[in-house]
């Protein structure tokens, strides 16, 4: 087993099931020896990835709450130039 190997194996199995789930869905962006080590992660949890369909709504919700954070700090930023 490599360094990057046992690397990878660490920082997986650190990562609670949702995050490793998360993570998964981008998992084709990944170098090989990451994208293997983490199908075996997900195969010892006994996780599988949702369908396209759920992946979809997944990622669309992920912008949203992106999109939501960014307006909330908007809203904070004018708050305090109100100086109420």
């Amino acid at each position: 087993m490599t360094t990057q190997e046992r690397a990878f194996r660490a920082y997986y199995a650190a990562m609670t099931n949702a995050e490793l789930l998360r993570t998964a869905a981008n998992k084709n962006s990944f170098i090989d020896v990451a994208q293997k080590v983490l199908g075996e992660e997900l195969m010892k949890r006994n996780l599988t990835l949702p369908s396209g369909e759920l992946s979809h709504a997944l990622t669309s919700l992920r912008l949203a709450q992106g999109r939501l954070a960014s307006i909330k700090s908007a809203l904070l930023r004018w708050l305090r130039s109100l100086k109420l």
